[in-house]
């Protein structure tokens, strides 16, 4: 599993461009930092792929075999804000 040791605190220079409010104190204020992490968790699931979970196929199915909440599902996605 790629490196969790990604700096989170708020005592480190964080350029202009990379910073975030943090609502809740959850989320790295560095939102670079957020970016590469995420990154590099597709990188790894995408060179190590794994079937999934029987609680996730359930999941899956229940999804795409109901179209009010595929629609629902779908449009919480597309109301995601697009960041820098």
């Amino acid at each position: 599993m790629p490196s969790t040791d990604v700096p989170h605190e708020d005592n480190h220079d964080i350029p202009e461009k990379h910073h975030r409010q943090r609502t809740g104190g959850w989320m790295p204020a560095d939102h670079g930092l957020h970016k590469k992490w995420l990154g590099d968790q597709i990188e790894h699931v995408k060179k190590n792929p794994k079937p999934l979970s029987p609680v996730l196929k359930e999941f899956q199915q229940l999804i795409e075999s109901n179209s009010r909440i595929y629609m629902y599902f779908t449009a919480m996605f597309d109301e995601i804000p697009v960041k820098k």
